[in-house]
């Protein structure tokens, strides 16, 4: 098996992967596929003898949580999928280890909250179809390359000032369908000079206050769509110099305030069907 490059495992039943079961003469494989099995733990350093290893997929398992020792040492790694297990909590790693991945999935679990999320090389996470219901500042400890936040399909009900403090390099968040009805103060303050998109679709949403998106002057895309929103401040988006493209769409307005959009002078697509206008 020397040259191989590719191992497949899917749909079967196993339910334990011995540490040493993966021997180093795996030195050309790059991926991984152990989806539909039957594992709920993965002993520290499965996967490490296997240097060049950039994807891991362990989708339709029973994993209930998420360490990273299993992983530990693979400088190569691109991706983990780890959606659709039963993961309720994060294993927050040791400072020492050495964990290198772009791209972490967990899609469809069981996570609650989200603590000192603290690993600096990850640059995409998609936490979406959770239980999540809660997250502040202290839910990044630190995580300076993360450009793509999803949290899409959760249970969130408001986004907490200084939430994003600690990620100052993030370009897209996701927060539709969850719960949302407000967003406080200084909720995007630190993120103002990378966040370039934002979807806030199929919330709650009734209100858009004047502080919500203040100072985002390089946000370029903000979709609304399917809230409850009936009233925009006159300064909402007074900031968003560099908006191209606003979806606010499906809601209930019934009124915009002659100065809303003055400052946006590059839009490309705003999306006002589907609300209850009367009168321009």
């Amino acid at each position: 098996l020397f040259m191989l490059q590719k191992l497949s495992l899917i749909n079967n039943n196993i339910n334990y992967i011995n540490f040493d079961a993966f021997n180093s003469n795996l030195i050309h494989l790059t991926g991984i596929f152990l989806g539909k099995n039957l594992l709920r733990y993965l002993e520290p350093f499965t996967f490490s003898s296997m240097k060049n290893l950039n994807t891991i997929n362990l989708n339709e398992n029973l994993i209930e949580k998420f360490d990273y020792a299993p992983f530990e040492g693979l400088t190569k790694l691109f991706t983990i999928s780890i959606n659709s297990n039963k993961i309720n909590y994060i294993i927050k790693p040791k400072q020492s280890i050495e964990f290198n991945c772009s791209y972490l999935i967990f899609r469809n679990n069981f996570i609650r909250y989200l603590e000192n999320f603290s690993i600096i090389n990850i640059e995409q996470i998609d936490i979406s179809d959770n239980k999540i219901r809660s997250i502040d500042k202290s839910s990044f400890e630190i995580s300076l390359n993360m450009s793509i936040i999803d949290f899409s399909q959760n249970r969130i009900i408001s986004l907490r000032s200084g939430l994003f403090e600690n990620t100052k390099n993030v370009k897209t968040i996701y927060f539709s369908e969850n719960l949302l009805t407000k967003i406080e103060k200084d909720t995007f303050m630190g993120s103002e000079n990378a966040l370039k998109t934002i979807y806030l679709n199929r919330n709650k949403i009734k209100l858009i206050k004047n502080f919500y998106f203040q100072n985002l002057t390089i946000l370029g895309a903000l979709d609304l769509n399917r809230n409850q929103i009936s009233s925009i401040e006159p300064e909402s988006f007074k900031d968003l110099a560099s908006l191209r493209n606003l979806d606010l769409s499906h809601n209930s307005l019934f009124y915009l305030n002659p100065r809303l959009f003055s400052n946006n002078i590059g839009f490309i697509n705003l999306n006002l069907g589907f609300n209850l206008i009367k009168k321009l």
